[in-house]
């Protein structure tokens, strides 16, 4: 879990500035180049390198928050050129599921609760 969220802290301290500097070598001022990070939540399930998912987070377990708390301290580094973030579209309902009629949220969602509580 711990080399996954090194892979997410490579994200914001590599590949945002790359993308913001492309931004400004297209012509954006580097105060106006601003992005917005969408789908970042974890579906979980599917196929894994391997086979093996324990390998990788799942969005329906405790490595889930531990990611969302690793993704949203990288948003929090980044907060001069990432304005906007959500864990998910319209697809997947935010961290919030529905299965036999009884509605929940996961782990993710507490996390990313626990963030904005703080914040304010």
């Amino acid at each position: 879990m711990l080399a996954f969220c090194a892979q997410v802290d490579d994200f914001f301290r590599q590949y945002l500035p790359e993308l913001r500097a492309k931004l400004v070598a297209g012509g954006r001022r580097a105060g106006s180049a601003y992005a917005a990070v969408t789908e970042w939540g974890i579906i979980g399930g599917g196929r894994y390198p391997g086979n093996n998912p324990d390998a990788y987070p799942h969005g329906s377990n405790q490595s889930g928050a531990v990611y969302a708390g690793c993704f949203l301290n990288g948003l929090i580094r980044a907060r001069d050129f990432v304005r906007v973030a959500n864990i998910t579209g319209f697809l997947h309902g935010g961290g919030m599921k529905k299965r036999d009629q009884i509605a929940y949220v996961d782990p993710q969602y507490w996390a990313s609760k626990l963030y904005a509580d703080e914040a304010g």
